[in-house]
């Protein structure tokens, strides 16, 4: 039965291939000498070859069940392969067409057949691989995730490109009116320390980006360490606290202290708790780069957003070290020190503050992570970022790149270890030194403890600096 059913297939691949064949050598052939010569002079008569795809494509929608005119990633690998090249032929054929017809190229005819008939052909060939009812959603998913995650790591270069090119092309008076508009409108309607969460791009991220990521990376762990097995008992006393996440090392781009808390792993350790990211001041001054993080759910990291998110009883997720420990970030993808700069501590001064003004315990929790500092890096050395922070307050040039100095970050594993934290009472005796002298000793363990636990991470080693 299976090997009757597999020559059907292959039959009707080849027949709906000969078919349309045939169609087009006799249109070609009733162009050329027939009355409709006078529709096709010289210049057009291969023009009709670029119906062949859709024509093909309209048929499988005729004779195969379950196949539809639009399914993009439907059916199995092969199937969704097959298709993606049939349908960049067709357009690649459609943009030789019109080149074609208004003079821009000539002699283009070569072009326009051949890849006419790829088109053609891997349309009629994805037929011999249709199946309904399987689908190839995780292909779907990786794309649009390292997709995703490639644009945001280079968006502040596009919208440069973007900026420049109307710079050269917009006069002066109209570039600086649509900028001054486009500030004073978006500061208005999203401010950078106000929620300014679009639902439907969490859910996004959550439903569409988190199994990317998955699939892109292999494996992502997320674990708790609370040390003690008595410290569990206090672990559970949080509640429904307001807690402050501590991430390090800062990556080049830490991407993951946008959507960490989005994972399912991070909710089930951390259920029914709304996360606030806060991102760069600089991030929030750059345009379109502000509205994508905005709408996600981050806010600038200020005193402001800082006292604001925890007043509302949110938790707060944020990167300690800030841009100096940024410019510190790996060169190479085999680096072997990490380095976590300590020398901020007014996140405990406003941690105590909201502690003594709502008398509720916050909770500092160190979050180390393991494989995202090798996943994009900086080409321009490292010193280049220290001179330009230091005299302008942000680190620049820089062209994030990944594998291969592709924009795509590299494929391995992360590991987030999640200490315990350190607990602020209200009106506590304990002094910011105290408290900042835990925290990052809880950093410090979490990070010789679990580098043996994460995969290529043994080796790494662990160097706080103040400056």
């Amino acid at each position: 039965m299976t090997t009757t059913r597999k020559k059907k297939k292959g039959f009707f691949t080849l027949a709906t291939a000969a078919g349309w064949t045939c169609f087009l050598l006799l249109l070609l052939f009733v162009s050329r000498v027939s009355f409709f010569s006078s529709f096709f002079n010289e210049r057009y008569v291969y023009y009709p070859v670029i119906f062949l795809a859709p024509l093909t494509h309209a048929w499988g929608v005729w004779r195969k069940r379950g196949y539809r005119l639009y399914m993009p990633f439907a059916g199995n690998y092969i199937f969704v392969t097959l298709q993606a090249v049939a349908w960049i032929a067709f357009a690649l054929s459609v943009a030789s067409v019109f080149l074609h017809h208004f003079l821009l190229v000539e002699e283009l005819f070569a072009l326009i057949i051949a890849t006419s008939f790829v088109s053609h052909f891997c349309v009629a060939l994805s037929f011999h691989h249709w199946e309904k009812g399987e689908n190839a959603r995780d292909i779907a998913r990786v794309f649009i995730t390292s997709m995703s995650m490639t644009v945001l790591h280079g968006l502040p270069l596009i919208v440069f490109s973007m900026l420049l090119a109307l710079a050269f092309f917009a006069r002066p008076t109209v570039l600086v009116a649509l900028l001054a508009a486009y500030a004073v409108f978006t500061r208005r309607l999203f401010p950078s320390d106000a929620d300014n969460t679009i639902e439907i791009v969490r859910k996004f991220a959550r439903d569409v980006l988190m199994v990317g990521l998955e699939e892109w990376h292999g494996e992502i762990s997320i674990v708790r360490d609370v040390g003690k097995e008595e410290d569990e008992e206090d672990d559970d006393e949080e509640g429904n606290g307001r807690l402050i996440f501590g991430y390090s090392p800062h990556a080049f781009i830490p991407h993951s202290a946008a959507w960490l808390h989005l994972h399912p792993a991070f909710e089930r350790l951390f259920p029914n708790r709304q996360v606030c990211t806060l991102a760069a001041s600089i991030i929030f001054k750059i345009p379109i780069v502000r509205e994508i993080f905005s709408f996600t759910g981050a806010r600038s990291v200020s005193r402001k957003s800082f006292s604001k998110c925890l007043g509302e009883g949110k938790s707060v997720m944020f990167v300690p070290g800030g841009q100096s420990e940024l410019c510190e970030h790996a060169q190479k993808v085999d680096e072997d020190e990490v380095v976590i700069c300590m020398r901020h501590k007014g996140f405990i001064r406003i941690a105590m503050n909201v502690a003594s003004d709502y008398q509720e315990k916050i909770r500092i929790i160190p979050i180390v992570a393991f494989g995202e500092s090798s996943g994009v890096r900086n080409i321009f050395k490292r010193f280049i970022s220290k001179k330009s922070y230091r005299y302008f307050g942000f680190p620049f040039p820089f062209i994030p790149v990944g594998i291969y100095f592709t924009p795509f970050p590299t494929r391995q594993s992360l590991y987030y270890a999640i200490g315990k934290g350190v607990s602020i009472e209200p009106n506590t005796s304990q002094t910011i030194e105290a408290i900042h002298k835990q925290y990052y000793e809880q950093v410090r363990t979490l990070f010789e403890k679990h580098k043996k636990l994460a995969k290529n991470s043994a080796h790494l080693r662990l160097r706080l600096v103040q400056s």
